[in-house]
């Protein structure tokens, strides 16, 4: 009994290490274990939560319609419809040749970017594609920068008349293929769709014209580009000699909402329409020219004093004291007064240029005019506000006389001599 007390004493005490060693190994097993099952939670929770992501944005996406697009240039009947008489002695085969050459860039853009455009026109501006494809034609000459319906990108020039400017090349022509889609996307909003689809189409701003909806367009381009081709390059574009001659709200949109309104699928082009009130000072700064009543086209006859006979402003003006100039005396059926301008208004600057001389303030004016609108900042009563100038026409001196005279001798044969 003793012996075998010794010899179990002996070898417990051979034992106990060995267990020791093994109990930290055993420790050591169970804490690896431990991390990798932690990571394997972690990885299998994020696999899970991204599944579900693409999961949504694919549900997303089918939800929203694209339009499918088709490029053709290869119109040559569009091409001589536009320019029949031209045509008459130039060869529009040669002219489709040439666009069938030079159509690359834009067609290898399209097919890399078209979808993602599409996507981002819907997304940004708060209505889907109502169409379920259009046809894109290509053409070498058109009267402006391009058409949105049906879809027209002019590759070779801006042909009016004998006259011919250079298309615009390179990423301006992406820039004008992508205004000419905005434009499409928002002429598509129908106040029975949606709520979204109502503030798009019965907002003043979203009526068609260069001040208005033309400038939501380009907002809703330089958004969609500044993704796509980067945000300088974009705005280099937009900043162009060519762009501002041939965007006459430029001026406009860059006060009034290139940095106020930043669009996001979140925070919509439509949802900032629906915040802007019907009334608010961009509303009142882009509405149509006021055209003045008959009744008053007996005052077209005669003279205003200080106002020059001839011309298309009708405005009188005086250097002020300390800065600008002050309008003095207006024809009330001519162009400066139609667009919103007053006496006694003082004109600090003309498309955020301080003119210096008299001369220079017309000059800059009618320049502005004959690219479509003159921005002019004016102070009013102790506030500074805008007021856009636009050419539109105006009674002839021979139809002016005629209704004078007719107003007169209605006047006379009334026995009134007032003229109201």
């Amino acid at each position: 009994m003793q012996i075998m007390e010794l010899t179990f004493t002996h070898n417990k005490k051979l034992i106990a290490p060995y267990s020791r060693v093994a109990f930290r190994l055993l420790k050591r097993i169970l804490d690896v274990v431990k991390a990798v099952s932690l990571v394997f939670i972690t990885v299998l929770y994020g696999a899970t939560v991204l599944s579900a992501q693409a999961l949504e944005r694919s549900d997303s996406t089918q939800s929203t319609h694209i339009s499918i697009v088709r490029i053709d240039d290869r119109s040559a009947s569009l091409q001589v419809s536009l320019y029949p008489d031209f045509y008459k002695t130039h060869s529009v085969s040669d002219d489709i040749d040439w666009v069938t050459q030079h159509s690359g860039d834009l067609t290898v853009f399209w097919a890399e970017q078209g979808t993602r455009i599409l996507q981002n026109l819907s997304e940004l501006s708060g209505i889907e594609w109502a169409e379920r494809g259009f046809t894109m034609y290509l053409v070498k000459y058109f009267p402006s920068v391009g058409c949105s319906d049906p879809l027209i990108v002019p590759l070779g020039g801006i042909m009016t008349g004998s006259l011919i400017e250079a298309a615009p090349t390179g990423n301006s022509l992406l820039f004008d293929a992508v205004f000419l889609l905005a434009q499409r996307m928002l002429a598509q909003a129908t106040p029975e769709h949606d709520a979204r689809h109502a503030a798009i189409a019965g907002h003043p701003l979203a009526e068609p014209g260069p001040l208005r909806r033309d400038n939501m367009a380009m907002l809703l381009t330089i958004s969609v580009c500044s993704e796509i081709l980067g945000r300088e390059t974009t705005m280099n574009v937009f900043q162009s000699a060519f762009w501002r001659t041939h965007a006459p709200g430029h001026q406009i949109l860059t006060e009034h909402l290139l940095d106020k309104w930043v669009l996001t699928p979140e925070h919509t082009l439509a949802d900032y329409l629906a915040d802007e009130s019907s009334e608010s000072p961009l509303v009142l700064l882009t509405r149509q020219p006021e055209r003045t009543e008959t009744a008053r086209s007996v005052q077209l006859a005669i003279p205003v004093s200080g106002v020059p006979l001839k011309g298309k402003l009708g405005i009188a003006v005086r250097a002020a004291s300390n800065d600008g100039f002050e309008v003095e005396t207006l024809d009330t059926n001519r162009l400066a007064y139609a667009c919103g301008l007053r006496a006694g208004d003082r004109i600090r600057a003309v498309d955020g240029v301080r003119p210096r001389t008299h001369r220079e303030l017309v000059e800059r004016i009618l320049e502005s005019l004959a690219d479509g609108v003159a921005v002019i900042q004016v102070s009013r009563q102790n506030t500074t506000q805008s007021i856009a100038l636009r050419p539109m026409r105006l009674p002839t001196s021979e139809s002016r006389n005629s209704q004078a005279d007719s107003t007169a001798k209605k006047v006379e044969a009334s026995g009134d001599a007032t003229i109201r």
